[in-house]
């Protein structure tokens, strides 16, 4: 039962933190080419999320949270 509460959690987590990134970079991007950076700094943030997922054994709800969350965040309004 841990280990589905640790799942669901880290899900949780990266979807609405993906989604929430996904989104403020896609209003920036219209008004400013800071969207570039923040785009990279997201990017090496998964790079390190993944890897800690990897050794608390969360890897799949980590990548799975991080697709739903991109997808929402571009698919919204």
């Amino acid at each position: 039962m841990r280990r589905y509460r640790a799942w669901a959690e880290t899900f949780i987590l990266v979807t609405t933190w993906d989604w929430l990134g996904t989104i403020s970079i896609r209003y920036i991007s219209e008004q400013s080419w800071l969207a570039i950076p923040l785009a990279v700094a997201l990017c090496g943030f998964w790079w390190v999320a993944a890897k800690r997922a990897q050794q608390r054994g969360t890897l799949i709800p980590a990548l799975s949270g991080a697709a739903v969350g991109t997808l929402l965040g571009l698919t919204w309004l």
